[in-house]
């Protein structure tokens, strides 16, 4: 039985390749991939109350979260997440472009 962990590996792979585009959410910091039936959200978290931090992946169909899975900032698994987030962020805002565009600039300078 296949979980969203397994799916992380994967979904890094394709986002990398550009294969898997991310899109901002009207929530802050959250970016979601959307598939044929369904979509992947990830965002990074802060609890309030004790300070924790963390990152969740869910899988949604709509506005309904089918499954969800996250890991606190001292989990073994977090790093894998990290990275997930950081390539949806940065698919997300095109960053890609953005720094692309900055090299053009710096080399007119």
């Amino acid at each position: 039985m296949k979980t969203i962990e397994d799916l992380v590996p994967k979904l890094l792979i394709k986002t990398n390749e550009g294969s898997l585009r991310w899109k901002e959410t009207q929530s802050s910091e959250t970016y979601e991939a959307e598939m044929k039936n369904n979509s992947i959200r990830i965002w990074e978290w802060e609890d309030q109350n004790d300070g924790s931090e963390g990152i969740t992946i869910a899988v949604m169909k709509g506005t309904e979260v089918l499954d969800s899975i996250y890991y606190d900032k001292y989990a073994i698994q977090y790093e894998r997440f990290r990275l997930l987030y950081a390539a949806a962020r940065r698919s997300a805002l095109s960053l890609d472009k953005v720094y692309d565009a900055l090299d053009d600039e710096l080399d007119d300078l």
